[in-house]
């Protein structure tokens, strides 16, 4: 992501659903300002929102194969859902889910895409750090399989530092650090502004590739 900084509201800028005011977006060298949201999608960005939006009444296989593009055959959506944690569950109605998993099949609709850019809108948030720990490894599961960019907005601090190569401080919307992680924090610590509550720090970060500019 180098030459990117990500910005309050940068997703929805990115997939298509707002306007940008100035400057220029590009997918894999081609400019995708002005196209609309399922273009963009079909271009290779997918992303997740902070509010759950699954087909509760549909079982989690169902959920998944929902978003899979054309020709997706079942060993894939299979392939998704063992990276999740969730072939177990598969036959499950989604809102059976508990909450975390609920998390991971939100993640999974994305992911099934098999897109070059992938954007998470605080996929931790509301997890126990039990849960966050799966997510953990959930994301490097998915980076690894598919080798796509990944840009998190999450304000779970440890997660953000155990998982991202680039990372982006806000505080109060404004942008108060971005850069490269120097080091890995000791699991179990938290940390965030002096004189802050956690939650009150947003944290963005791009991981792996030179996807978007």
């Amino acid at each position: 992501m180098e030459g990117l900084e990500i910005l309050d509201r940068a997703g929805n800028v990115i997939s298509g659903v707002y306007p940008p005011t100035a400057g220029e977006i590009e997918l894999l060298g081609r400019s995708i300002v002005g196209l609309p949201a399922h273009k963009i999608a079909r271009a290779g960005i997918a992303r997740t929102f902070q509010n759950i939006r699954l087909f509760s009444q549909l079982l989690v296989r169902e959920n998944v194969e929902a978003t899979a593009p054309p020709g997706t055959t079942e060993e894939a959506v299979d392939e998704v859902l063992l990276w999740l944690g969730l072939d177990a569950v598969r036959r499950e109605k989604a809102l059976n889910l508990s909450y975390g998993m609920q998390r991971r099949l939100e993640i999974a609709r994305a992911v099934v895409r098999r897109p070059v850019l992938l954007l998470l809108d605080e996929p931790a948030a509301g997890m126990n750090e039990s849960e966050s720990d799966e997510l953990l490894e959930n994301i490097r599961r998915i980076r690894t399989a598919i080798g796509c960019s990944i840009v998190v907005v999450d304000h779970d601090l440890r997660l953000i530092m155990e998982l991202c190569d680039r990372i982006q401080v806000l505080d109060q919307g404004k942008t108060i650090g971005i850069g490269r992680r120097r080091g890995r924090e000791r699991p179990g610590r938290r940390r965030g502004v002096p004189g802050r509550r956690v939650g009150e720090v947003g944290m963005m970060a791009g991981v792996r590739g030179d996807v978007a500019r």
